[in-house]
Parts: structure tokens; C-alpha cells; sequence
């Protein structure tokens, strides 16, 4: 186990009392708390900083660079809160004409310090994208969704891959009913949507429309979007409607700690019942504390 605070490896001076790291598949940030005992008061003339890079790693566990934001001291503990993405939060007001989304991915990414790296994506163009009062990761995850990707933020880099290449992956695990702690849970929403309405009128006076359906019960999503093309339209539709649909099917489970599990995995279920089969990892919860990898799961899109 290695515990590293800019690029000084800290471990020999320290006592862990535990660790619980959160690994999410897009869309928000990774955390970590770092705990320690802190009866002689080191961490007290220490003074860690927020910003500060922290790195925690255990065999195939690796959180990769993290920026700490919280500090908590009491009763001889003392815990550093991290997470994958930077400070920076400030609100944009922006524009963009004939720009395709990799170079516009790269701009806002490196807006906030970060590099950039794409798995399995288009490089769509676009004739005019708004960044209006969003942070740039803000705007960049929005981007993501309308086109069916994630954005993940992973030491010091937006990732962002493709939701359904992902999906057709392969399981990197087995998981029968009796191998896990405490009771699975499995939940089919009802707050579903069966229509996604995508529509804009432009400037110059044209309006473009476009439908998608899925087939399951549910309300009409309708969505105000800036598109030059009825086929842009139908896309984003496609992906707003699978995004919004793709939670309503989900489950909760806890297994030993599992260093090997990730986030974007594929896992398959059996003796469940209800949620037997494949299903994508939302996120997953080390706690070295309780011994425990809590893993949240959803069904493929379109399942």
C-alpha cells in the first residue's frame, strides 16, 4: 500500500486506520477518505492543502491522481478527502462555430488542466455549440450524453468512451448469489420514458424535429437542443431517451473487497433471480474498513 502527496511517497510515516474509495463510470467525480490515526498530532503540523495531489495505491487498486478538497480532525483521527477533478468551478459563458467534438472535448479539457483520451467515438462536426454558465467539465459531460458517451476524469485526464462498446464487452466476472455479503438488491423503475422529442429552431428560421421511441411504458422527454440537421436531432434524441431509460432497471450489491473491480466493467449475475445476466458497474465502493466492495450496477441500454 502506497500513499503518495505530491510525488513524496508518505507511507513510512504514517498509520492508515482505513480507506474508502469511490469509483464512478462517468458523470460525477471519483472520491477518496484517507484515514488515519493521528495520536501524535503529525497530521496537525503537516497541514495538507486543498488542491494537493494524492495518490493511493494497493496492488491492482490505483486511484491515480487526486486533488484534495476536505480535512477533519477529532478525538486522535485525522481524514483527507480527494477527488479526480480539479478545483477549477468556474462558470462560462462561451461559443464555438464548425467545431468537431474531439478538438472541442481537448478544448474544454485542457481549460482545466487536463489531457484528453477517446475510446470508440465519432468525431461528429458541429455547426455551433453554447457553453452558457457551466463549468467546463459541466459543458463537456452534457456533450458526452447528447452523443451516448461518458466522461470519466481519471488522473489527470477526461476519458471519454462510448456507452455501447463498453456494454458489448465481455463480463470480467462471475457473481453467485451466495458469494455475496448481506441481501442483493434489485430495483425495475417505473419512471420511464417511451418518446424523446429533440427540437430547435434556428436564427435564420429553420426548425428541425426529430422523435425516438423505446419500447417500454412511460411519459414523453422533450428537450430544447441547438441542431443543424433533422439527422443530428434523431441522434441526440436516441441518446437522451437511452440515457434517461438506463437506470430504470438496477441493483445494489456487496462482495469481498475486490481490488480488481472497476467501474465500466461488465459483471454477470446468477441465482438472482430478477437480476440475473450481464450488467454494466456504475460504481464501486472499496471500504477497507468493512472489508467490502459495494458495487451499484444497471442493465445494459435498451435492456
Amino acid at each position: 500500500m502506497q500513499i503518495i502527496i505530491d510525488d513524496v511517497d508518505i507511507t513510512p510515516r504514517i498509520t492508515s486506520a482505513g480507506v474508502v474509495y469511490s469509483d464512478n463510470a462517468g458523470g460525477s467525480a471519483d472520491t477518496i477518505d484517507l484515514i488515519f490515526d493521528d495520536t501524535e498530532r503529525l497530521w496537525e503540523k503537516w497541514r495538507p492543502k486543498r488542491g494537493q495531489v494524492i495518490q493511493f495505491i494497493d496492488e491492482k487498486l490505483n486511484t491515480g491522481k487526486m486533488y484534495l478538497d476536505q480535512r477533519e480532525q477529532s478525538s486522535g483521527m485525522f481524514v483527507v478527502g480527494a477527488r479526480s477533478t480539479p478545483q477549477n468551478k468556474t462558470n462560462v459563458f462561451k461559443s464555438w462555430e464548425h467545431i468537431r467534438f474531439k478538438l472541442l472535448a481537448k478544448n474544454l479539457a485542457e481549460s482545466v488542466g487536463l489531457q484528453v483520451e477517446f475510446y470508440d467515438i465519432e468525431d461528429y462536426l458541429y455547426e455551433s455549440v453554447i457553453q452558457s454558465d457551466e463549468t467546463s467539465l459541466e459543458c463537456l459531460n452534457r456533450l458526452c450524453i447528447r452523443e451516448g458517451y461518458s466522461l470519466k476524469v481519471y488522473d489527470g485526464k477526461a476519458i471519454i468512451y462510448d456507452v455501447k462498446s463498453r456494454e458489448n464487452s465481455k463480463p470480467v466476472l462471475k457473481i453467485q448469489r451466495d458469494e455475496v455479503l448481506g441481501e442483493p438488491e434489485y430495483f425495475e423503475d417505473a419512471e420511464t420514458k417511451s418518446l424523446c422529442i429533440v427540437r430547435h429552431a434556428t436564427s435564420n428560421g429553420a426548425y428541425h424535429r426529430a422523435e425516438a421511441y423505446a419500447d417500454v411504458p412511460g411519459g414523453i422527454l422533450k428537450i430544447d437542443e441547438v441542431v443543424s440537421s433533422q439527422a443530428e436531432a434523431y441522434r441526440y434524441a436516441v441518446n437522451h431517451l437511452n440515457n434517461w431509460n438506463c437506470d430504470s432497471k438496477k441493483g445494489y450489491i456487496a462482495v469481498e473487497l475486490n481490488k480488481s473491480l472497476t467501474s465500466g466493467q461488465m459483471i454477470e449475475l446468477e441465482n438472482f433471480g430478477l437480476a440475473d445476466g450481464v450488467h454494466f458497474i456504475k460504481s464501486v465502493v472499496h471500504d477497507y474498513q468493512d472489508g467490502a466492495s459495494y458495487i451499484s450496477f444497471r442493465r445494459k441500454r435498451g435492456e
